[in-house]
């Protein structure tokens, strides 16, 4: 997958209506962003960024918003060898949010403190049985502390581990040593999302990836130490990049979609409310999915979908870099997906959203 070279796109939206606009961009420095997450780092009331960057060396850059949709950088840290995804949260439950950062080609992943004024300490490392693709954040043993759950693969050793682990939290920024859950049918994972999917108060996953030939989603339902369950597994579509949740209808049973690059689809699995899902319904875009979110845009009070479309070039067909917007109807089905072209070819990696100048936007 690839992301823009020299900044980032910023479209806004009307709350009136379920549209977007190029308004324009932000420069990040000389290296290749690869993802972001959104949060107010100096606490000045504007949304800031941490955009991962993968080269020429793997770091976090820091962009500090303006109130107005623009931003101006901030500082830079070297974390890792490749970061991968990031989440953020108050990990020391002191209103100061710290990052955690994932690294595909070191069996660790990383935890930077922050400072509260936009800047933040030195990466920690804490080791994992294998390369951690993705992560995220969610009390999975309880207690009121944040831990990390992360979805791995391969070792820098060789060793196969297709696992998610769940790094307990200390409650003070620090982890312990991982837990392990195989995924089963030996599913080489691509993502992970988080959510309690048979309303039992504890967090579940739903882990992304490929078993042979059959690309699918498999349910892990949490049993509230830190360890998960298989509980079934649904067919998608080719290269299942990235899942997230929502809720699609009226009923408050949380749903899927995934996001399928090689599809060029976006996959809607409704939740039973007891772990279960219906089968997928996919719908189209016109450029490969690499992230997907799920946002109300224009305040009706029905879940839309939001995907980052990757830009490609090549002998049979061209794809444009943009996003696609999907307006929810508000019973679990979408509207067809309406694309915004932004950026340039090979661009399109990752998108987010947020209150950036008084209006929701959309980072891409």
């Amino acid at each position: 997958m690839a992301a823009a070279i020299a900044g980032l796109s910023v479209l806004h939206s009307s709350m009136a209506l379920a549209q977007l606009e190029t308004r324009g961009s932000s420069f990040v420095g000389e290296v290749l962003p690869y993802s972001l997450v959104v949060g107010d780092f100096n606490r000045d009331g504007n949304l800031d960024l941490a955009v991962i960057t993968t080269y020429p060396s793997g770091g976090v850059q820091i962009l500090l918003g303006n109130g107005d949709g623009t931003f101006h950088l901030g500082a830079a840290y070297s974390v890792g060898a490749f970061p991968w995804y990031a989440a953020t949260a108050s990990l020391r439950n002191n209103g100061t949010l710290d990052l955690v950062v994932s690294d595909k080609l070191n069996d660790d992943v990383w935890v930077m403190l922050g400072h509260g004024d936009g800047t933040f300490q030195g990466a920690t490392p804490y080791p994992t049985t294998a390369e951690s693709y993705m992560l995220s954040l969610g009390e999975f043993l309880g207690g009121g502390t944040l831990d990390i759950v992360t979805v791995e693969g391969a070792s820098t050793e060789g060793v196969s581990c297709n696992c998610v682990e769940v790094l307990p939290g200390n409650g003070d920024g620090a982890f312990g040593a991982p837990i392990t859950t195989p995924i089963p049918y030996n599913i080489s994972g691509l993502a992970i999302a988080t959510g309690d999917f048979n309303n039992d108060g504890k967090l579940d996953a739903a882990v992304t990836g490929q078993f042979q030939a059959v690309q699918q989603a498999g349910i892990l339902l949490g049993n509230g130490n830190g360890t998960f369950d298989a509980d079934g597994h649904y067919a998608v579509s080719a290269n299942p990049d990235a899942v997230t949740t929502g809720y699609f209808t009226n009923e408050k049973k949380l749903d899927l979609v995934v996001a399928n690059s090689l599809g060029e689809n976006l996959g809607v699995l409704l939740g039973n409310g007891d772990g279960t899902f219906r089968q997928a319904v996919f719908y189209d875009v016109v450029s490969p999915p690499t992230w997907v979110i799920v946002q109300d845009m224009d305040g009706d009070g029905k879940a839309d979908l939001v995907a980052s479309n990757s830009g490609l070039a090549g002998r049979l067909q061209n794809y444009p870099p943009g996003v696609t917007l999907f307006s929810g109807n508000g019973d679990g089905t979408f509207q067809p997906g309406v694309f915004y072209q932004a950026g340039n070819a090979f661009d399109g990696n990752y998108v987010a959203a947020g209150d950036f100048n008084g209006i929701i936007s959309r980072i891409w």
